[in-house]
């Protein structure tokens, strides 16, 4: 179905048969939903192995294998066998998969493919999408929308806000984990609206894109402000990564912090002015001495 068509709400969806690309914490939950609703014709792990997924595909396997759901493993969407696997479906489901898209395989499925992103679209495009909701003060929320050949951007079956999520009260691993459970928690809600016809709403607005890494490369300044030195550390406080670092070099010899974490309490922003007047002072020290010399 083309995007007008979705966006018109012109028919009911008669959605029987689903495949499901990836695997997140989220990703399983909402394959519980489909398996309760839908048959599903096969799912996959990610495209690459990361960190954060460690052992999920373990139990993704199990539980395909206790619903006889063709398990693929890790594999290329894009490969004409997963083209021709999502032409025999009537929606595929993004739950955590690593790849991008190209349009014979968003093409295949009868009513195209749909995502889950843990951002608010279009503002919030491309990687860590909580990490840099926090940094920057946005609002936090996640969006399920129809896949389109622009990354992370199509017409959105559900939009979801939680403005008290983050800032300078969570870490980012906690946001990710209330964004995700709200996304299991809604998602046969909004599968019934698909099924229902209705109609999906634009992606429009301020848009922005974050391509891979992290800000600053990960490391942080005691030059900054007290309040963003400690949005910065909660932003980066996804465990099982390691979150913000800082270095600092006098007379040659390099001094780093390889792992600072500073959480939302009185007491961490002490910590925050401790290190950051240690830091300085050396700084001011070292300085003074090479113009005494």
């Amino acid at each position: 179905m083309s995007e007008q068509g979705y966006k018109a709400g012109l028919v009911d969806r008669d959605i029987r048969v689903v495949g499901f690309l990836g695997v997140s914490d989220y990703g399983l939950g909402q394959l519980e939903v489909l398996l309760g609703r839908f048959e599903v014709a096969f799912a996959t792990a990610k495209k690459r192995s990361a960190a954060h997924a460690s052992g999920l595909d373990l139990k993704l396997e199990a539980m395909c294998k206790a619903h006889s759901v063709p398990y693929l493993g890790a594999v290329d969407a894009n490969s004409p066998e997963l083209v021709d696997r999502a032409a025999l479906t009537d929606l595929v489901v993004i739950g955590g998969y690593d790849g991008i898209l190209k349009k014979p395989f968003l093409d295949a499925p009868r009513y195209g493919v749909i995502n889950t992103h843990l951002g608010l679209l279009p503002l919030n495009r491309g990687c860590c999408p909580s990490l840099w909701a926090q940094l920057h003060g946005l609002s936090q929320g996640y969006t399920t929308y129809l896949v389109g050949e622009a990354v992370d951007h199509g017409p959105i079956l559900d939009l979801y806000e939680a403005p008290s999520l983050g800032g300078l009260l969570h870490t980012n691993r906690h946001v990710y984990d209330a964004l995700a459970e709200a996304a299991v928690r809604r998602f046969g809600e909004a599968l019934w609206r698909l099924g229902e016809g209705h109609a999906l709403k634009r992606c429009e607005g301020l848009e922005a894109y974050h391509k891979k890494g992290m800000p600053n490369d990960g490391w942080l300044s005691f030059h900054w402000s007290h309040e963003f030195i400690l949005r910065f550390s909660l932003a980066l406080d996804f465990a099982p990564y390691l979150p913000g670092r800082a270095r600092l070099q006098v007379h040659g010899v390099r001094s780093t912090w390889p792992s600072l974490r500073f959480g939302p309490t009185s007491r961490s922003r002490r910590r925050i002015r401790r290190r950051c007047r240690r830091a300085r002072a050396r700084c001011w020290s070292s300085e003074r001495r090479r113009n005494c010399s």
